[in-house]
């Protein structure tokens, strides 16, 4: 059986154009078009099946020649799974692989930019050139929590998300802190915080 002919002659043999057939099978013209090409593999096993069936009933067509059709989609199907089968796994891992090691190269990145960039140092209360009528001031804020910190050389502890908070004593008029972050790097940020201190 030539099957790139087979199905095409049926038609032809009753005089039935594609379209008829169509509707008297219920299936599409696209679907005659795979049969008569004899192209099975791409219609998925249980549509061959059924549209192989509607053909058989209305053309007559013996088992032998629908067994067989079946025959060499079984074994097509099973050489494809051995095919795969037999590939690297690796090669089937590949993107995901791909994905995993693009994700960890961007995080070896970011924490080296992280670890070469000057820490951050973020100041609550008070602003900068904050008049103050008390002479004890409560410094707050935030640090990066990959360093060290200090107010005017003395070293400042900072909680687990990096708030700190120390009380200071001011002096009549102006008074200059000097807050410095350092990381495990040596790299230095450093903001200069003025408060003054005006007694009423």
């Amino acid at each position: 059986m030539t099957q790139t002919t087979y199905f095409k002659d049926l038609r032809e043999k009753k005089n039935i154009t594609k379209e008829s057939l169509a509707k008297i099978l219920k299936i599409s013209e696209a679907q005659i078009e795979i049969i008569e090409k004899g192209e099975f593999d791409k219609l998925p096993f249980f549509v061959l099946k059924e549209i192989l069936r509607r053909y058989k009933i209305f053309f007559k067509i013996p088992d032998e020649i629908i067994k067989e059709i079946y025959q060499q989609q079984k074994i097509k199907t099973t050489e494809e799974k051995n095919k795969i089968k037999t590939q690297p796994r690796f090669l089937l891992n590949f993107p995901l692989l791909f994905v995993v090691f693009l994700i960890l190269i961007l995080f070896f990145i970011y924490q080296f930019y992280e670890l070469i960039s000057p820490p951050v140092i973020r100041i609550i209360y008070p602003p900068n050139n904050f008049y103050s009528p008390y002479r004890q001031i409560a410094i707050k804020g935030y640090v990066d929590k990959r360093s060290n910190f200090f107010i005017n050389k003395e070293q400042v502890f900072y909680d687990n998300k990096g708030y700190f908070e120390k009380n200071v004593i001011l002096r009549q008029g102006a008074n200059k802190f000097v807050l410095e972050a350092i990381n495990y790097f040596g790299v230095k940020n450093t903001k200069v915080l003025t408060i003054y201190y005006i007694k009423y």
